[in-house]
């Protein structure tokens, strides 16, 4: 064996596709970088660490394409110099020649693999954790920019910021935030999908508090001296203390299966709950479940139990009895008369009484519990200090929660249990869970189909960059009088082919279509390597 033939050719190809993946990785990563740099989840200081944590992720798509310039540049050499000529007059065929680069191959495929499913994870979850970790410096520097705020549909805009590293305990709820925000001057507005603002409400001091819930960053907001905009009306109204309900944030780089390890896709095949699709459509689901029992729960206490008992986030506790209740498909209609009362600390501060009144389920916070919001026509208010009465066309209720709960005890259920649960009598023929049901199911089997791709795809992907490297060296043996650029260009046309077939397998609706369709991409390259080894060896 000619062995130090075989160590010169593999040193070559070693070190050309060093500096090749170097370069690529290099340029991508600042690519990549820009966005979360852009908006401001990401300081100028930490975009080389940013960058370095997400070469690895991007090195498993350079590769093929380093390895194939490698062969190319390396075996262009070696044929123009007539040293494979000169291996061929000594006996030596290509196949003993291309027996140290199929090696190579195996190992880069190798590699590839172990990249993929073990060290490209490690690093994005570091990634993932530099940028949550800069979420709230982001936030407070967006506003001492004067720039607007904004997640989900939530836009916002403050004077001032300042952050608090141990905030107080909040009454009446199992989670609890670890960081706080205060806020002073604050604008704050809900988007609809075409762009117009909706809630809009303005407040002298604001305080977001911060919860880490499942896995996810979450944040409610508190506003205090607050000031309503009535869109329709064009009014403001003074509502004081105003709570907004938890809001997700979305994280800088989500749990995607793309960069989980085996062992990863295996528990997220487990528990789908853990991906952001499947998760929105459990919320909404268990929201379902939440609303209807909760919904009968207010009807049957206002019925059968006399006062029911609400308390407001701010620990104020209203007592509401009526006439009579209906259940209807948005909430539960209250005929007059209606008696609220408004009590702190045991004493009762207002009376209120209505004609009629709505309650309805504003929204669940993450630990199950239903947010109750409520409107009241044409009241009287009385105030218990000073006597005096005032009567108003409308009264909208701050957001309360009942006391004490209720809940199906859906919120740590798993999805399998979550549609068994919807599936029971109880809720069978009621449209809104039938519907979130419907779409977890279809949640559930679309994340199984992703999760069969990831998988395929970084096989396929893998095999890719073995075989990037036997066309390049193959074309440069058989192209020996063309130019590095010309015959680098066919064979990264070729492969760049192969793996945007592999990565197309994503798009399939059967784990078979998507083994075929990303192995075809692998067999895009794979085809041309063998016509050419065939062509080489008939010319020998």
């Amino acid at each position: 064996m000619p062995w130090t033939l075989y160590r010169s050719i593999i040193a070559e190809l070693l070190k050309v596709m060093a500096l090749a993946a170097a370069a690529l990785v290099g340029v991508l990563s600042f690519a990549v970088a820009i966005k979360p740099l852009s908006e401001g989840t990401l300081g100028p200081a930490k975009v080389m660490s940013f960058s370095l944590l997400m070469s690895p992720w991007l090195l498993r798509i350079a590769l093929p394409f380093a390895a194939a310039f490698a062969g190319v540049v390396v075996f262009l050499r070696l044929s123009a110099d007539r040293e494979i000529t000169a291996c061929l007059a000594g006996g030596i065929s290509h196949g003993r020649i291309l027996l140290p680069v199929a090696g190579l191959a195996l190992a880069l495929a190798l590699l590839h693999g172990g990249l993929s499913h073990y060290v490209v994870p490690g690093f994005y979850g570091r990634a993932k954790a530099m940028l949550e970790r800069d979420l709230i410096r982001a936030l407070v520097g967006r506003v001492e920019a004067g720039r607007a705020v904004s997640f989900e549909n939530w836009v916002l805009y403050a004077d001032r910021a300042a952050t608090r590293a141990d905030p107080e305990p909040v009454a009446g709820s199992e989670a609890q935030p670890d960081e706080l925000v205060l806020l002073e001057g604050m604008a704050l507005g809900r988007q609809r999908p075409d762009g117009s603002l909706q809630h809009v409400a303005t407040c002298r001091r604001a305080s977001l508090f911060l919860y880490r819930v499942r896995g996810h960053r979450w944040v409610t907001m508190r506003l205090e001296d607050a000031l309503r905009l009535d869109r329709p009306g064009g009014s403001l109204e003074e509502v004081g203390e105003m709570a907004i309900p938890p809001i997700r944030l979305p994280s800088p780089l989500e749990r995607d299966p793309d960069f989980l390890s085996a062992g990863g896709l295996k528990c997220l095949r487990k528990r789908p709950a853990q991906a952001r699709s499947v998760g929105k459509h459990r919320r909404r689901l268990v929201r379902a479940l939440v609303t209807d029992a909760t919904l009968g729960a207010l009807r049957a206490r206002i019925r059968t139990e006399g006062p029911l008992e609400l308390v407001a986030a701010s620990g104020t506790r209203y007592a509401v009895q009526a006439a009579s209740a209906v259940r209807t498909h948005a909430g539960v209609r209250l005929a007059g008369p209606v008696r609220v009362r408004r009590m702190r600390d045991g004493a009762v501060t207002r009376r209120l009484l209505a004609s009629q009144g709505r309650l309805r389920i504003g929204g669940v916070d993450p630990d199950g519990r239903a947010r109750v919001r409520g409107r009241l026509e044409r009241v009287r208010v009385t105030d218990e200090a000073s006597g005096l009465e005032t009567e108003r066309r409308r009264r909208r209720l701050p957001v309360m929660r009942l006391d004490p709960p209720i809940s199906p005890e859906v919120a740590g259920l798993t999805v399998a249990q979550l549609l068994d649960r919807a599936g029971r009598d109880r809720w069978r023929g009621v449209e809104a869970v039938e519907r979130a049901a419907d779409r977890l199911r279809r949640a559930v089997r679309e994340l199984g189909l992703e999760i069969d791709a990831v998988r395929e795809e970084r096989r396929a992907l893998a095999a890719a960059a073995g075989l990037a490297l036997l066309l390049g060296v193959l074309a440069g043996i058989r192209f020996p009088n063309g130019t590095a650029l010309g015959v680098y260009f066919g064979v990264f046309l070729v492969t760049l082919t192969g793996v945007l077939v592999i990565f197309c397998g994503d798009k399939m609706d059967s784990p078979l279509a998507i083994a075929l369709v990303t192995w075809a991409g692998a067999a895009v390259i794979a085809a041309p390597a063998v016509g050419l080894f065939g062509r080489l060896g008939r010319e020998a």
